[in-house]
């Protein structure tokens, strides 16, 4: 009995209500105070991982709108059959400029990516370019090396 009196108590209602988005808020908070305390260590890494779940969910939203169709089943009167109805849930001008978003979004990462090599290349070709003496310093970022003559 008590559990039940508990349980229809007005407090308790709105407890249970509200628990779960006040627990969620809770968790985002705490996951961004998280990233942030990452990133004062590792920016780069944090950076990337930001960049790649916002590119996932702009990709999934531009498939999304591009590409999907609701069905709708609805059995005949006259006959046994079922007659399924496939319709567009978005405007038509929205699914063409998300499929045309969607291609420009792909274009512009291949293109990055190229453009990425081509700069990797241009470093490595320098430094091949140059001489190397007995003074020279080597210095690293990521995957970029190059040399720098010191004055010594």
């Amino acid at each position: 009995m008590r559990e039940k009196d508990e349980l229809e108590n007005p407090f308790f209602e709105f407890v249970n209500k509200f628990r779960i988005p006040v627990g969620g808020f809770i968790d985002v908070v705490l996951l961004i105070y998280s990233l942030v305390q990452i990133w004062r260590g590792d920016a780069q890494t944090i950076t990337w991982i930001v960049a790649i779940i916002l590119l996932t969910l702009w990709l999934t939203f531009l498939i999304w709108i591009s590409f999907n169709k609701s069905t709708n089943s609805r059995k005949s009167h006259r006959r046994n059959d079922h007659h399924t109805e496939k319709r567009q849930n978005y405007h038509q001008i929205w699914q063409w400029s998300a499929r045309i978003g969607l291609i420009i979004t792909i274009a512009a990462l291949i293109a990055g990516w190229f453009y990425k090599q081509y700069q990797q290349q241009l470093v490595v070709q320098q430094n091949q370019n140059k001489s190397y003496c007995s003074h020279c310093t080597i210095s690293w970022a990521g995957r970029n090396v190059w040399v720098t003559q010191s004055d010594s």
